[in-house]
C-alpha cells in the first residue's frame, strides 16, 4: 500500500519516466505534464496482460528477433513468414491463427 500511495507512486514514476498504472495519479496534472506520459497512458487502455504460458517468453523472443531482423534489412514479409514459422514450432500450430 505504501508503494502505491500517492505521495510515493507519483514521484517515481515521473522520477523514473515509468508509464502511470493508476487512472487517478495518471489524470494529475503533475503527470500529465510530462512529455509523452500523457499519451502513452491513454494506450493502456487497450493494452492486456502477459499470457499466463510457459512459451510466451520463446514468443516475445521471437516478436524482438522479427523487429530485429528487419531494422537489418530482412523484408516485412519475410521477418513476418519466419516469425509464423518460428512460433508455430513453439507453440504449436494449433494454437495459432493464420491471416487470411
Amino acid at each position: 500500500k505504501h508503494m502505491m500511495s500517492k505521495e510515493v507512486y507519483l514521484p517515481f514514476i515521473t522520477y523514473s519516466g515509468n508509464i502511470c498504472t493508476r487512472k487517478d495519479i495518471g489524470e494529475m496534472d503533475e503527470y500529465t505534464k510530462q512529455p509523452f506520459f500523457g499519451f502513452a497512458t491513454e494506450l493502456l487502455e487497450t493494452a492486456g496482460y502477459r499470457p499466463q504460458n510457459d512459451k510466451y517468453s520463446s514468443v516475445s523472443t521471437g516478436i524482438q528477433s522479427m523487429v530485429e531482423s528487419v531494422v537489418s534489412g530482412t523484408s516485412i514479409d519475410d521477418a513476418v513468414k519466419q516469425y509464423a514459422s518460428d512460433t508455430a514450432a513453439v507453440v504449436g500450430e494449433e494454437n495459432t491463427v493464420k491471416e487470411k
